[in-house]
């Protein structure tokens, strides 16, 4: 796995990590949490901005964040909340294009000056290079969302994460690649893997799903024919599966199905 992958699994799931400590981590545990990925100073000020975004706190430093990476009110639970009142992903988005009209567009050469800035770790040109691609995170995200019931607000998050391992990992970009198609490729990867990993979800509900209903089926064959109320060791040897996952089933199923 490169240092790209590694970087990207590591931000994406740091929020896991978070909770465990209850919402609060130390600059030494961030780090060690990304061991084995080499940043420059201003690359990690990104990092932790970007957690600050996230609501992650990081105990003895002051809360300087003024990215536009996450919208105030696109928070998880102000987003339900709109839901509930009759709002959804548009609302989103819309925030996200309200904040964005605070950022000016690329000066003439600009890019090629902060591409290279960023790249040393510069912590003024990463964040002014943040700001910039925002728009190709908010653009690829409507595009993946039009093709079918993806959350908008999602995809954006994770054009985020992208967006961010992308400009975290421009000193190791490939020989003849430029930064904006290593970035914009960088921010359609992250999208494109959350898109798979809603798939594989929706695969496995549908699997599990269907060994529900296989096993209420053999519970009932079985106490017909058997004229008893079934346990879960004969179902096991009906079915041929093992205890462990007839346990596990009957845990998915809830109340729906009893043995004895």
């Amino acid at each position: 796995m490169d240092g790209q992958q590694i970087f990207r699994n590591r931000l994406a799931s740091i929020g896991s990590f978070a909770e465990e400590k209850h919402g609060v981590l130390t600059e030494q545990e961030i780090r060690n949490y990304f061991d084995g990925v080499t940043l420059a100073d201003g690359q990690w000020d990104l990092v932790y901005r970007y957690l600050e975004t996230l609501k992650i706190r990081i105990a003895g430093r002051k809360e300087t964040s003024d990215y536009i990476l996450m919208p105030e009110a696109a928070s998880a639970g102000d987003r339900a909340v709109s839901e509930e009142r009759g709002h959804g992903e548009d609302d989103v988005l819309d925030l996200y294009l309200e904040d964005m009209k605070q950022v000016a567009p690329a000066a003439p050469g600009e890019e090629e000056v902060l591409t290279k800035a960023a790249a040393e770790g510069e912590d003024m040109a990463v964040k002014r290079l943040a700001e910039l691609y925002l728009y190709h995170v908010i653009a690829i995200a409507r595009e993946y969302a039009g093709k079918g019931s993806l959350p908008v607000g999602d995809l954006i998050q994770e054009g985020n994460v992208g967006l961010l391992t992308g400009i975290s990992m421009l000193a190791e970009r490939p020989a003849g690649t430029s930064a904006a198609d290593y970035l914009i490729g960088s921010i359609r990867e992250a999208m494109e893997l959350y898109i798979l990993e809603l798939g594989d979800q929706a695969n496995i509900g549908k699997r599990v799903e269907e060994k529900v209903n296989r096993l209420h089926q053999a519970i009932r064959e079985l106490e017909r024919d058997l004229e008893h109320k079934v346990t879960k060791e004969e179902v096991s040897a009906f079915l041929g599966m093992p205890l462990a996952e007839i346990e596990d089933l009957l845990r998915m199923a809830g109340d729906g199905l009893e043995l004895e």
